[in-house]
């Protein structure tokens, strides 16, 4: 190791290649150039200096987030070892940090809200304060305060020396410290550097703590080591960060992925367009980033958002995704970007590309090892690779790939559970903006799995329908017990999820009791029980026991539904057996069955939620040949024309279709045939991209005229049945406060009863959506797939058996029908 790897001569060469070069900002402020970065450092190295402040003491910085903190931070470890910490902990947590650490020094400034300086004192720790001054550059500051020992004339420190001092976030266990020295800080900050490649022309948006290792060297540092500049904000503040996109002109921002959904939430609350940015990248790191999120970024910015991993003992940065033009893989961490990635089985042999194990790594960035904790350095060191705790795997191409830590697995009566794979299922559901899974104790499983998730703005989800979306793609020991439905996420002080505190943080934490045991009352109970019991090999069962708590499995419940289907001839799915999880529910269901003769019955046994194509219901399926068969393309196409007059918001005309269509499942069909056979399926996507077209008469045509023309050529318009949608509408303007809304619904979706409840539900709709209040329009518990079930299983009912004798009586020999028509009837078809 050389001089040249410390923190302190990285900022020297830049200092002297380039004094003017701009290198911290900040709003209200004038910037600081390198020349007078380093000119400040040196100031405030003196006074450490002279009060005994040698290379290895420690000193606690604890002030706001802003320039002065990032030059204070530079400024110590420059000849010190600095150990920045969160203003915001309370006072149990400053003696635990204190003793950790092992604390020589406080520097703070005066009028900060915290409990450190209070814990200090009472320590005997000598406190320097720093007092910011405002009318000079940005991070320009006087320091003072108790000596801790005389003067000391000690230099600057060096690639060897330790720089920061910083607690691990603590997610699975009591936080360690880890040590960091400069040369770790530099080679982290420099691969940093060089993967997104920054220059002295890139600048930073700080939005993040630079208490912490995102922030302070995958932010601030490895800025300063391009010979960037770095705008240091008070912290995020979503109402701001469009202004200082404007006004600082940054090319980068890194943030953690609850910041980047506020960014997403904030520009649909901006009132004017949010475009005006010089942004060449986006970074994420410190938490999995939800596919959905990356997408909507990339689509609000037009420039990539980088994923990124990353952990304290590897001083940030591990492994990142590329820029364009390489190739970047959504769901990945990336390629490793600085240290030696690996994946270790639990015997210590690397895994094949592909397999799942736990990621270890070992390189120029990665810490020596914990402070002063040999238990957890023998536990987390093996033959020179630090092991991460994360479980993940290699492609062929050597991208990493994480899912989950090995702490966090969920042991559910014997079956192994990653939270992040659960997670990564809730996180597809349109409904849920956040989601973390976590484990809950249980008397009889010993852990069971549990989640919690907040919703997206407007989203009504609630935690069965939620339950149900992940019953569809996951196996059912992997299913949430329970979706906890909550404002936020809780995080620890460093901003992290702690799964291991979850379920006390949301007071859940004492294991759930078993049901008491409950003989069958019925004979139908008795016989679901007794195939339960034969399944699962158990002696008896009670109707209140919990199928899946039982132990019963994807396969257990196969066989459940084929014994019960043999006995009764009833078609149960296993999303039926998910939602009737005891033998008293699905002997209910059973019964239901039973009796359900007419449409009314089929609000118990709804298939609404259900995935995957349907058959066409009869008269679909004769409409469906006969569309076919039309020369014209648009016979089966309905025409509906409504003259507005008056003021008309066409934006809430648009949404309220929109609403339509999604509450009514019949509107997102498509259709396509298999094996022969049509069937329809129902894309939930079609409603999300509907739009209403708006156009204006030609110049100079006479109004009726104009909507005879566009209504002819919006009914002759072929719909597209494969791809949807099958519903169109569009708005003629034919003068002021006078429009005509034309609506052209395919024969296959619609009815006439079926029109008519369209134009009542689009007067609701809009009513609503020009009130400003919620659309009073829930899903229907029924929806056309229910009666295309129904109408499938009546054809088998003793009901349905008198009426065709009695029409095939009354049919029968009839070769024509006398019905009077327009035309002469041809002799032939």
């Amino acid at each position: 190791m050389e001089q040249s790897d410390s923190l302190y001569t990285l900022l020297l060469s830049h200092a002297r290649d380039n004094p003017e070069n701009l290198a911290i900002l900040a709003p209200g402020r004038d910037p600081l150039t390198y020349r007078d970065l380093l000119e400040q450092i040196d100031r405030a190295l003196g006074v450490l200096r002279s009060l005994g402040i040698r290379r290895q003491d420690r000193v606690a910085v604890v002030l706001p987030n802003g320039p002065e903190m990032a030059v204070a931070m530079a400024s110590v470890s420059a000849g010190a070892v600095c150990a920045p910490l969160n203003p915001a902990f309370k006072m149990e947590e400053w003696f635990s940090h204190f003793a950790k650490l092992r604390v020589d020094a406080l520097l703070t400034a005066p009028g900060i809200e915290s409990a450190c300086r209070h814990v200090a004192l009472e320590l005997g720790l000598p406190i320097i304060e720093m007092v910011a001054a405002l009318d000079a550059r940005a991070g320009t500051f006087e320091l003072s305060g108790t000596a801790l020992r005389d003067a000391v004339a000690d230099g600057v420190s060096g690639a060897a020396d330790d720089a920061f001092l910083l607690p691990t976030s603590g997610t699975t266990a009591e936080p360690k410290a880890v040590p960091l020295t400069h040369a770790n800080i530099c080679a982290s900050a420099r691969n940093a550097a060089t993967t997104l490649r920054l220059g002295p022309e890139d600048r930073l948006l700080g939005v993040l703590p630079l208490h912490h290792a995102h922030g302070l060297i995958s932010g601030l540092f490895s800025s300063l080591a391009a010979g960037s500049s770095v705008v240091c904000t008070p912290g995020f503040d979503a109402a701001k960060f469009f202004d200082w996109l404007t006004a600082y002109r940054p090319t980068w921002y890194t943030a953690v992925p609850a910041i980047h959904r506020a960014v997403l939430e904030q520009a649909g609350r901006q009132d004017g367009p949010v475009g005006d940015h010089v942004l060449r990248l986006v970074r994420s790191a410190s938490a999995p980033l939800p596919a959905q999120t990356l997408e909507e970024i990339e689509s609000l910015f037009g420039v990539p958002l980088i994923e990124t991993y990353g952990m304290t003992e590897a001083a940030s940065q591990i492994a990142s995704n590329p820029l364009p033009p390489l190739p970047r893989k959504v769901g990945s961490s990336g390629l490793a970007a600085g240290p030696e990635v690996a994946v270790f089985d639990e015997s210590g042999n690397a895994m094949q590309a592909g397999r799942a194990g736990e990621i270890v790594l070992r390189g120029r960035n990665v810490t020596r090892g914990y402070d002063a904790d040999p238990a957890a350095n023998e536990a987390a060191f093996s033959n020179g690779w630090l092991r991460t705790g994360d479980l993940g795997y290699l492609d062929e191409d050597g991208y990493l790939f994480l899912v989950g830590r090995t702490s966090e697995i969920i042991n559910r009566g014997g079956q192994k559970v990653a939270p992040r794979e659960v997670e990564d299922v809730l996180l597809t559901c349109p409904d849920v903006a956040q989601a973390v899974v976590f484990a809950v104790p249980h008397e009889r499983l010993g852990e069971d799995v549990a989640a919690a998730a907040v919703l997206h703005p407007d989203a009504t989800a609630t935690d069965r329908e939620i339950r149900s979306f992940v019953t569809a793609r996951l196996a059912s020991y992997k299913v949430p017990a329970r979706v906890h439905l909550v404002a936020r996420i809780p995080t620890n002080t460093m901003g992290k999820v702690q799964r291991s505190e979850m379920a006390r943080l949301l007071g859940v934490d004492r294991p759930q009791a078993a049901p008491p045991h409950v003989d069958p009352r019925t004979e139908l109970e008795r016989q679901v029980s007794e195939a339960w019991a034969d399944v699962l090999r158990r002696d008896r069962i009670g109707v209140l026991d919990n199928f899946f708590d039982l132990g019963g499995d994807s396969l257990a419940a196969a066989l459940v539904i084929s014994r019960l289907r043999e006995r009764y001839g009833r078609a149960l799915t296993y999303s039926d057996l998910f939602r009737n999880p005891t033998a008293a529910e699905t002997a209910r269901l059973l019964s239901q069955q039973q009796a359900a003769t007419d449409i009314g019955s089929l609000a118990q046994t709804s298939q609404s939620g259900d995935q995957g194509p349907i058959d066409l219901s009869y008269s679909q399926e004769r409409l469906y040949v006969l569309s076919n068969l039309d020369p014209s393309g648009h016979t089966y196409h309905v025409l509906e024309i409504a003259r507005l007059r008056g003021p008309l918001d066409q934006a809430a005309l648009s949404r309220s279709i929109a609403a339509i269509v999604t509450r009514n499942e019949i509107l997102t069909a498509t259709f396509a045939e298999r094996a022969g056979r049509p069937s329809q399926s129902f894309q939930p996507e079609i409603a999300e991209r509907f739009e209403l077209q708006e156009i204006e008469l030609r110049e100079g045509e006479d109004p009726i005229d104009g909507l005879h023309r566009v209504a002819r050529e919006a009914h002759r318009r072929p719909f597209d049945l494969a791809r949807g949608p099958q519903l169109r509408a569009t708005l003629l303007t034919l003068g002021d406060d006078d429009h005509a809304l034309i609506v052209v619904v395919h024969h296959l979706v619609t009815d006439g009863w079926s029109q008519r409840l369209f134009w009542q539900q689009l007067e609701t709709a809009y009513a609503a959506e020009i009130a400003g209040a919620p659309i009073s329009q829930p899903p229907g518990a029924l929806q056309y797939r229910d009666y295309v079930a129904w109408q499938k299983v009546w054809l088998g009912t003793a009901d349905a058996t008198e009426q065709l004798t009695y029409w095939r009586g009354k049919l029968d020999g009839l070769t024509t029908i006398d019905l009077p028509t327009d035309h002469i009837r041809p002799s032939r078809w």
